[in-house]
This record gives C-alpha cells, sequence and structure tokens, in this order.
C-alpha cells in the first residue's frame, strides 16, 4: 500500500505560486539551465524551508524547496546538513546548486 501524502502547505503565499510548473520539473537537454532558474526562484522563497521539509515527507519529484530529488535523498541521508544547504542556497541567489554527493566534506559545488 503507497504511503497517503499529507496535505499540501498554503502556496498561494510562495513565489512560484503562477510560475509555469515546468520549471520546476527540468527534462531535456537544458535541464541544468532549467534547474538554475528554479533555484533562484526557491531562493528568495519565504516558504522555502517548509516546502523542503515537505517534499522530504512527501518523496515529491522536480524541485521543491530549492533542492533536486538527489539533493533531498542526501538530505534525508544527512539532516544535519539541511541549514547549510539552505544557507548557501539563499547567499547565491539560487546559483550555488548541486549537492556534491561524493565528497562528505563539500556540500556544494559551483
Amino acid at each position: 500500500m503507497a504511503k497517503e501524502k499529507e496535505p499540501l502547505f498554503d502556496t498561494e503565499k510562495a513565489i512560484c505560486f503562477g510560475e509555469d510548473p515546468d520549471i520546476f520539473m527540468p527534462e531535456g537537454k537544458d535541464w541544468m539551465k532549467i534547474t538554475r532558474q528554479a533555484k533562484t526562484i526557491c531562493s528568495r522563497c519565504p516558504l522555502l524551508e517548509t516546502c523542503l521539509n515537505y517534499a522530504i515527507r512527501n518523496d515529491e519529484w522536480g524541485i521543491w524547496g530549492g533542492t533536486t530529488m538527489k539533493e533531498r535523498i542526501y538530505l534525508r541521508k544527512h539532516p544535519s546538513r539541511k541549514a547549510e544547504f539552505l544557507k548557501a542556497l539563499v547567499e547565491s541567489g539560487g546559483q550555488k546548486t548541486l549537492v556534491q554527493l561524493t565528497d562528505e566534506n563539500t556540500i556544494l559545488k559551483d
């Protein structure tokens, strides 16, 4: 039996409300460019952490809380790194985008 998702938080207060939803589901050859666009939007959102926590708890796809699915998998395994990641995401305006999954000492790469 599939895990039932919790109710979605009030997304009308999110910066992404009204944006093209395709930005948050990057695919194709431009996936990195689209991911950076989504993360730039997320980095300015007052619901950034709420959104990230929701996505982690509900195994969401796409960009949520300024993270990709791979980043959320990493943060689920290393929850103590979440505050560091969010701070760097906000400070960089969404430009420091990837969790470096292979190096435990460095969470971000340019």
